[in-house]
């Protein structure tokens, strides 16, 4: 054995942990692993590693911690490819690596940014609903590729749904504002529906039709 080869001299699984285990190099502790790296790079005890198969061992740890760490984001919460790929390298995680494991999750559809963005956009709706701008704008900052937001858009915004979707939001709305001065009543309305994205003529229209509604059936109960 040359002296720039080392030998594992024992591997003993953690007191805490017993799915990680604990190598020893040459007599001394060298580094923790986890059981399926220890699987993965068939390590044995009396092995004579060069530092380049030590390499190897402790790349191949790095990389089953970044998965690990995606797999727990996206157990959490969906996220988008982009998403990920800034968590892993925010914990410092090198960057290749991070690719490697991106990589890997896409193959497996763990990772899949047309199915995130459909799913975002339908729950959005839902739950907030806001213009198809305002919405392509958070596709954007979510690292949604052009293309790939197009067509979910599409699908998920029907021709003149932003004016359906801000008449609906300001029917609810306009409720909590009722005896309170029109002027004010107006631009309460209209700033709340900037805030959601949408355009000023469909704001104009939305408001002023609504309004006028809202005035007609009040003055049917006098």
């Amino acid at each position: 054995m040359t002296e720039s080869r080392r030998r594992v001299t024992r591997i003993e699984p953690q007191k805490r942990n017993l799915r990680r285990f604990n190598l020893f190099l040459d007599g001394e502790f060298a580094f923790g692993l986890d059981q399926t790296v220890l699987l993965e790079c068939h390590l044995h005890e009396g092995d004579s590693l060069a530092p380049a198969e030590i390499g190897k061992v402790l790349r191949c740890e790095a990389r089953h911690r970044a998965k690990e760490k995606a797999l727990r984001l996206i157990a959490y919460r969906p996220r988008s490819v982009e998403e990920v790929r800034k968590r892993l390298r925010e914990t410092g995680c090198d960057p290749s690596i991070v690719q490697e494991v991106i990589d890997n999750l896409v193959r497996v559809n763990l990772l899949n940014d047309a199915e995130f963005a459909a799913s975002y956009v339908r729950s959005r709706l839902i739950q907030k609903p806001i213009s198809r701008r305002l919405m392509e704008s958070e596709l954007r900052a979510k690292g949604i590729a052009d293309a790939v937001m197009a067509s979910v858009l599409e699908r998920e915004y029907e021709t003149g749904s932003d004016e359906a979707i801000a008449r609906e939001l300001i029917r609810k709305k306009v409720r909590q504002y009722a005896g309170q001065d029109p002027l004010k009543v107006r631009k309460k309305l209209s700033d709340f529906l900037a805030r959601r994205g949408f355009g000023w003529d469909v704001i104009g229209t939305v408001v002023r039709e609504e309004l006028r509604v809202k005035n007609e059936e009040r003055m049917d109960y006098e």
